[in-house]
């Protein structure tokens, strides 16, 4: 299936909690910083 990873890098993001609300969803990852996204894309493989 498609792998699924939350970006949480907005300045709306921590006021308006999307990292719990985003957990909940089940993610595969969730990343704060767009240079994180190359490797948490191999670390999915």
């Amino acid at each position: 299936g498609m792998r699924v990873v939350g970006f949480l890098g907005g300045s709306h993001a921590a006021p308006a909690r999307l990292a719990e609300k985003l957990a909940a969803l089940g993610p595969d990852a969730l990343i704060d910083q767009a240079r994180d996204l190359p490797k948490t894309l191999a670390d999915l493989g």
